[in-house]
């Protein structure tokens, strides 16, 4: 089915015939498209330009996830990627703010070390960091922790992968737009507006909002760099994957660590006069599986310290 929308003496015809025909998009998470008033295809007349315009009114933090129609590789999502952070970093997009491992994009999105306020940053493959099947490791655990505390810093995180449901689903609590690349149309996309229902056990649901194109950009130096350090992180991510070296014990150890940092940031983001001795002791913290015990304050307090607060 094509929509046709007319304003300004303009017409634009979109095609939502396929809009839930997609595997790369959960069918539970899908909901029938709605006709969105559109006034042009100019980038700045776009529902999702302007989406991210009123974020930035609003000094409100967004993310942004990009996936592949059917999985489907070389269908632009990095492009697509680029074009985002080019057109929403106000401070000027550069290399330095793409992250490919754990470590990179957790620095990138420190609260008090982190990229300059109302900066673009693009996680490129989240999913190699951020796999839905370790939902409680510690890098997915520190991510989410991140993407959370983003919002001090006013920060925009586009992120890609093949499919929405390979990255943990914390993540995807936490992302207001998800676009879906054309397997068959190159440089087109839908654009979908993400929602939590918070009363009724969370659950995420999309709405679908427009379809856009987006020009070739793979001459740009950008995405050449990224290209290039996609094949140099390539074979280091794949052999961390394949054999990280570490023991059953010490990858529960470090899980409850990281379940350990993120409710003591939260706790401390709730209840500013907390101090670290209170937040160790709290009822919720979870045990260090070495001593059986919960982590100390010296740890509660180095750990506050690096989100950037102030603590006691």
């Amino acid at each position: 089915m094509v929509i046709t929308m007319t304003g300004k003496n303009r017409k634009l015809d979109i095609d939502v015939s396929n809009v839930s025909s997609n595997p790369s998009l959960p069918a539970d998470y899908l909901e029938e498209s709605d006709e969105v008033e559109e006034e042009g295809d100019e980038w700045s007349e776009t529902w999702i330009a302007n989406e991210i315009e009123k974020r930035k009114e609003q000094n409100r933090d967004i993310a942004i996830g990009i996936v592949a129609e059917d999985a489907e590789r070389g269908v632009g999502k990095s492009i697509f990627a680029l074009l985002l952070a080019l057109k929403s970093d106000e401070n000027g997009f550069t290399e330095e703010k793409v992250g490919l491992t754990g470590d990179k994009i957790l620095e990138l999105l420190h609260v008090k070390d982190g990229v300059d306020y109302g900066s673009a940053v693009i996680a490129d493959e989240i999913h190699r960091i951020a796999d839905s099947r370790r939902a409680t490791s510690s890098v997915n655990v520190q991510l989410t922790q991140a993407m959370a505390m983003a919002r001090f810093r006013e920060s925009y995180l586009i992120y890609t992968l093949p499919m929405w449901n390979m990255v943990e689903s914390r993540v995807r609590s936490q992302t207001a737009i998800l676009i879906v690349c054309s397997k068959d149309q190159i440089g087109q996309a839908r654009v979908y507006e993400i929602r939590t229902d918070d009363l009724d056990g969370g659950d995420i649901m999309t709405k679908y909002r427009e379809t856009v194109n987006f020009p070739n950009l793979e001459d740009n130096e950008i995405y050449g760099r990224m290209e290039e350090m996609k094949a140099e992180q390539f074979d280091e991510v794949v052999s961390e994957h394949l054999d990280d070296g570490k023991s059953e014990e010490q990858e529960e150890y470090e899980d409850a660590k990281a379940e350990a940092v993120q409710k003591a940031i939260e706790l401390k983001g709730d209840n500013p006069d907390m101090g670290s001795r209170r937040i160790a002791n709290h009822e919720e913290m979870p045990k260090n599986p070495k001593t059986g015990k919960k982590f100390g304050k010296s740890a509660v307090h180095s750990w506050l310290s690096e989100a950037g607060f102030y603590d006691d």
